[in-house]
């Protein structure tokens, strides 16, 4: 048997080819963390950053809204800090996100009565673009005397009012329990 180094024996290792094995796999390691921190350079270098602002058609006012943002191949991109369901974020006054380079689409809704806005953008690397859109109404439905609500909103409350507001609604009934689940 050969003899082991203090380094090793300090370590508790007494087989040298176990020694071996174990300083082989730590190498790899340290050299695939280095690998991959030049490549989360590369990878945030391929994103580009937008201000998106949704405007009302007639006051010009800034209206909160929900979005659907979906990449060529289908898929809804991470926004941070927006409230999102499923693929739709909602968010009031101005939006700022980053996402990956490519072509992108996009729905803009308010509830029924305003009209949908479809459209198409694409991110450049490194890029910076800002967006002012304009959504026309359809209906004013308050000043007709009548009010919008929905009867069952199963969501939390953190972020009930700007959810409310980016559907123009007026009521909401949000259960504070089903079958288990609570809704706080």
């Amino acid at each position: 048997m050969t003899s082991l180094t203090a380094h090793q024996a300090t370590r508790g290792c007494d087989d040298p080819n176990v020694y071996a094995r174990c300083v082989r796999a730590i190498a790899i390691c340290l050299a695939s963390l280095a690998f991959l921190g030049g490549q989360t350079d590369t990878l945030s270098a391929q994103m580009g950053e937008m201000d998106l602002t949704v405007l009302d058609a007639e006051t010009k006012d800034p209206i909160p809204v929900r979005l659907r943002i979906l990449d060529s191949i289908g898929r809804a991109p991470r926004i941070r800090n927006v409230p999102r369901q499923g693929d739709d974020f909602t968010f009031s006054q101005l939006l700022t996100f980053k996402l990956k380079t490519g072509k992108y689409q996009f729905v803009i809704d308010r509830g029924p009565h305003y009209h949908q806005r479809r459209g198409r953008l694409e991110v450049k690397r490194d890029g910076f673009d800002q967006k002012t859109l304009i959504l026309p109404r359809f209906v004013d439905m308050r000043k007709e005397g009548w009010y919008g609500g929905d009867l069952l909103v199963e969501r939390k409350r953190t972020f009930l009012e700007l959810l409310l507001d980016s559907e123009e609604l007026d009521l909401a009934v949000v259960p504070t329990w089903k079958a288990g689940v609570e809704f706080n």
